[in-house]
């Protein structure tokens, strides 16, 4: 009987010890806090004004599509 005793001691004991380890591994680490992202800033260039309208120079595009319609290998002169 002693040894049955001492056997389930040791189930339990190690059940326990089991048991703990597990629940242990659950916590990882810090809490996870996503970094601040940058201001996104356009790079600086000489050409670029605040209010590029106002600048000289300055006009509404107008594209010529009318230009390329029909054969266009004959607009860049190729056979």
């Amino acid at each position: 009987m002693p040894e049955l005793k001492i056997r389930s001691t040791l189930t339990i004991a190690a059940g326990a010890l089991s048991l703990l380890a597990l629940l242990s591994g659950c916590h990882v680490g810090p809490y996870y806090k996503a970094p601040t992202p940058t201001a996104v800033t356009a790079p600086n260039y000489k050409e670029s004004t605040v209010n590029f309208q106002d600048a000289d120079g300055w006009k509404v595009a107008s594209p010529h599509d009318a230009m390329l319609r029909g054969n266009w290998w004959e607009v860049f002169k190729d056979p």
